[in-house]
């Protein structure tokens, strides 16, 4: 039978967290990327379908450095394109920015290297 894709989506995450344990790789792809718009009719979509808040949800089914990215993702704080904002100079403060929380650090802070991705 044919749905529309966020009812899908949303079946593919209720099965991704059923049973002991969750099935990161297959929640990556569908939360991660999306873009504003599309994660708010996901969010929607998911209450809709099952009466159950997806940040709620992925919270019990969680944790670390790959719950706090799902987390991000799921705040829909992606910046849309804006030419006067998305500049070179932008670019590389963002680069400067991931390589303090990285390599140049003594310890990662995976925190705000998620922030500049899902944010950029």
């Amino acid at each position: 039978l044919a749905q529309p894709l966020e009812e899908a989506e949303c079946e593919m995450i209720r099965l991704a967290c059923r049973g002991i344990g969750t099935n990161e790789s297959l929640l990556y792809p569908i939360i991660c990327g999306r873009s504003n718009e599309d994660m708010q009719v996901l969010k929607k979509t998911y209450f809709k379908m099952y009466e159950k808040d997806l940040a709620i949800v992925l919270k019990g089914e969680l944790s670390g450095n790959f719950e706090r990215l799902m987390f991000y993702c799921l705040q829909a704080a992606e910046e849309e394109f804006n030419e006067e904002y998305h500049t070179e100079e932008k670019a590389e403060e963002d680069a400067n920015a991931f390589y303090k929380a990285g390599q140049g650090r003594w310890g990662t802070d995976e925190g705000q290297i998620f922030k500049i991705l899902v944010n950029s």
